[in-house]
This record gives structure tokens, sequence and C-alpha cells, in this order.
């Protein structure tokens, strides 16, 4: 009766890590572009 429940949490545990791990990846790559981008226009039109 109690292994059920545990096994459930475990499981949520894991796939919630997973999801924000995934999301902040995410996050930190459209902000890392973002950035690249803003650099490579600042530089273009210096040039």
């Amino acid at each position: 009766y109690t292994k059920i429940p545990i096994f459930f949490l475990l499981i949520l545990c894991i796939t919630m890590t997973i999801l924000c791990s995934i999301v902040s990846y995410h996050l930190i790559e459209k902000k890392c572009i973002n950035w690249a981008k803003q650099k490579t226009t600042k530089f273009q039109k210096k040039v």
C-alpha cells in the first residue's frame, strides 16, 4: 500500500526535475541567442 505512493512521488520528482532543467536550458539558450543577436547587430551598425 505504501510502496505505490512513494514510487509515484519518486517518478513525479524525477519528471519535474527534468522538466525544470529543460525549461531553464531553453530560457538560457534564448537569452544567449538574444545577446548574440544584439552584439552582432551593434557590430554591423558600427561597420
